[in-house]
């Protein structure tokens, strides 16, 4: 009988340091996985606002040209050449944070090329207005660089609804990865006590 109980001690024992590893084992890889997805979750956000610093120094480039349009005053030829400094710094860091998705450096690219000629046009309607007295509108370049900002927008819409969908996914990741870590711990922690039960029980 004493060999019996020493062999299911033994035996109880060497469950639970399996118990015990094999929870250890999958905490830590859900923990780790959980760190990642958080990481990742703070990089679609860091993606977004510059998402968002790109639009709104194109939207700045954009008043500050109707207001010199307008006024020809040199504050507002201050503000252009301060937003088209911008838009390149903008562009140059969506560039960096976007570096690891091909589909958005696509994106990056085509909207630098939309950029470059809509700044282009600015800079025509900017000379012609510093020509003259007074606000002459011209239709063909006014519709034209109205165009090219749609075709931001667009862009800037594009790359926010992959980015959203991108957070959904990590997002949903994160929250079952925590999951996980406690229904392991829970689970694990059942187990160490039934089998801490179970072997009082033999040895009694």
């Amino acid at each position: 009988m004493a060999k019996f109980l020493n062999w299911a001690a033994s035996l109880g024992l060497a469950l639970v340091l399996i118990v015990l590893a094999i929870s250890g084992w999958i905490t830590y890889q859900s923990t780790m996985q959980l760190m990642q997805n958080e990481q990742y979750v703070e990089h679609t956000y860091l993606v977004l606002s510059a998402i968002d610093n790109t639009l709104v120094a194109a939207l700045d480039g954009e008043t500050a040209l109707r207001g010199y349009l307008l006024a020809g005053q040199d504050e507002y030829l201050k503000a252009y050449r301060s937003a088209s400094e911008k838009m390149l710094e903008r562009l140059d860091q969506l560039d960096r944070v976007t570096a690891d998705s091909p589909q958005q450096q696509a994106r990056i690219k085509n909207m630098r090329q939309i950029t470059r000629e809509m700044f282009r046009i600015f800079d025509q309607n900017m000379e012609q207005r510093a020509a003259e007295s007074a606000f002459v509108l011209r239709p063909a370049l006014f519709q034209r660089s109205k165009q090219l900002m749609d075709q931001v927008r667009n862009l800037a819409d594009e790359m926010r609804r992959h980015e959203s969908g991108l957070l959904l996914e990590r997002t949903a990741s994160s929250r079952w990865q925590f999951r996980r870590t406690q229904l392991t711990f829970l689970v694990s922690t059942v187990g160490v006590m039934a089998l801490v039960i179970l072997m009082y029980g033999l040895i009694r």
